[in-house]
């Protein structure tokens, strides 16, 4: 999962590529169609985020909040989970291993919406779900990665309603206050 970083880099290369995104060369296409792929490349972080969120409240995960990009205060996205003050993957394989998956639904997101997904944007779900496999599994790193990747799709088309919810309700938020707080999240998703 990606955690919050004061990263202005990070945030520029992110808002770049949406901005990329949005600029494709779309001769030929109509309005309509142009509209809707500028759309789409603002809400797919948004999705990539809800996703987080949604399958680690599924998986009972302590999600504590989510936020959306705000490039102005060179601010990543991010899902926040609770977890123990000794933790450590050896120490609570299994929260490691559902930490993966989690890592893992915002990319799986990003494939559903856009049928692509912005690497510079997963790069630290990446790395975090490749550190956690590397310490739980060490030979087999990659097969443990395969399992979560496809419980991470299975889990985000089981639950795309409710990511599409999250999504919106981050895309309605205000700009001073770009995130929701566990509560707020429960009461969208429907779970208590």
């Amino acid at each position: 999962m990606a955690s919050p970083k004061k990263d202005p880099l990070a945030a520029r290369a992110a808002k770049a590529a949406r901005r990329k995104a949005a600029k494709r060369p779309t001769a030929g296409l109509g309005k309509g169609a142009r509209k809707r792929e500028a759309e789409q490349a603002e809400l797919t972080p948004l999705l990539h985020e809800a996703a987080h969120t949604v399958v680690g409240l599924t998986l009972n995960m302590p999600i504590t909040q989510v936020t959306r990009d705000v490039p102005e205060w060179g601010m990543l996205g991010s899902a926040g989970v609770r977890l123990p003050s000794d933790y450590t993957a050896a120490r609570y394989p299994s929260l490691a291993r559902r930490g993966i998956v989690i890592s893992l639904a915002g990319i799986a997101a990003e494939e559903r919406a856009a049928g692509a997904i912005d690497i510079a944007g997963a790069r630290s779900d990446i790395e975090d779900a490749y550190e956690s496999a590397d310490a739980l599994a060490q030979d087999d790193t990659l097969e443990l990665l395969r399992e979560c990747q496809d419980e991470a799709r299975q889990l985000v088309r089981k639950h795309w309603d409710a990511i599409e919810r999250v999504a919106a309700a981050l895309a309605n938020r205000p700009e001073d206050e770009p995130w929701i707080d566990d509560s707020e999240l429960r009461r969208i998703i429907g779970i208590s």
